[in-house]
């Protein structure tokens, strides 16, 4: 049966039927003397769509909240209100991150935070590692610098985003001591 006929069949059982609609079988592939549900005329027209260039997104636009925090890196040992300080998370303010799909490192997008450290990131369900890049607000009391090459290859952690969940997310940089700078004694 001609795919396109076999679209047109399952969209007008489905305007007739809709409401008792559960998966019935309304036609046998002659070729494989298979039973085509509708289920299987939706990926096949998914497919018609993606080769004619007509993409459905299957993105959709999440809320992350993005915060940083510091490491005390002197060479003396810290008083507790100076490691209490490092504890602080601080919004991530107008700074683009990289969002990385796990399973193709080849997917990747970048995300600008805003004034108050909001990124609007469109994703897809799935986990993600998340990077810095070179361009971020250099009037946050940040430890981290854009001219070290290892800072902007590291992963500083992972988020899952969650199929229908659109916002409540929150991830976090701790930016340690710089890895470009000798240890201090």
């Amino acid at each position: 049966m001609n795919i396109k006929i076999a679209l047109f069949i399952a969209i007008s059982f489905i305007s007739s039927e809709c409401s008792s609609f559960s998966r019935k079988t309304f036609a046998r592939n002659r070729d494989t003397e298979q039973n085509i549900t509708l289920d299987t005329i939706f990926v096949k027209a998914d497919a018609i769509n993606n080769d004619s260039s007509q993409k459905v997104s299957k993105l959709k636009n999440i809320s992350i909240g993005v915060v940083f925090t510091n490491s005390y890196c002197g060479g003396v040992r810290p008083s507790q209100e100076i490691l209490e300080e490092c504890k602080k998370e601080f919004p991530l303010i107008n700074s683009t991150i990289l969002f990385q799909d796990i399973n193709d490192k080849n997917k990747s997008i970048k995300a600008t935070t805003d004034s108050s450290g909001i990124a609007i990131v469109p994703l897809k369900s799935g986990v993600y590692n998340y990077f810095m890049t070179a361009s971020y607000s250099k009037t946050m009391n940040c430890a981290f610098t854009s001219t070290c090459d290892i800072w902007l290859k590291k992963c500083f952690g992972q988020v899952t985003i969650v199929k229908g969940e659109t916002d409540g997310y929150k991830i976090a940089y701790n930016f340690g001591c710089n890895p470009c700078l000798p240890p201090r004694p």
